[in-house]
């Protein structure tokens, strides 16, 4: 048992040399087979060890990557907003303009394409619901223009009635 709890400790950080208290004076083989095994179990948990912190920091590294990797259109609109901003104050300061009301942004079709990221997914879902918009806006828009043209030609029709 304390040779199981001595190769248990130099693992996890305690590393020193076995202690060979019983063995020393080393004369029969058991005592050496002790003594091998101490040190092959010391290496295997070493092994062991280097491999699950391995697979640890693997773990943590990555979901930090995906987590930059699904904040870089943020990050891309925010250095846009800061460079829209930048470029007013500098017109509005060499031209004596008056205040930008609208600022546009622009970007690049393939990022959402290859990125496949939630962000993506929002945009179209936005673009939906304006296109939505739009074509009901436009419906109302034609229903309107109809119910004044029929307006319109019923007020032509009684003007023409009364110049008659």
């Amino acid at each position: 048992m304390q040779l199981i709890l001595q190769s248990f400790n130099n693992s996890i950080g305690n590393i020193a040399l076995p202690t060979y208290e019983r063995y020393s004076d080393a004369a029969r083989v058991q005592d050496y087979l002790c003594i091998y095994i101490m040190w092959i179990l010391w290496f295997v948990q070493l092994f062991i060890m280097q491999i699950i912190l391995l697979n640890f920091l693997i773990a943590v590294i990555s979901q930090t990557y995906q987590r930059v990797i699904s904040s870089q259109t943020n990050y891309t609109y925010k250095d846009k907003a800061e460079m829209n901003e930048e470029c007013q104050l500098i017109l509005n300061t060499l031209y004596y303009k008056g205040e930008v009301k609208m600022i546009v942004f622009t970007y690049d079709k393939s990022i959402f394409q290859s990125a496949g990221d939630a962000l993506g997914g929002m945009v179209d879902s936005i673009k939906s619901i304006v296109n939505g918009s739009n074509s009901t806006v436009r419906a109302k828009i034609d229903k309107f223009q109809k119910s004044f043209d029929h307006t319109l030609i019923g007020i032509k029709k009684t003007q023409t009635e009364m110049n008659q």
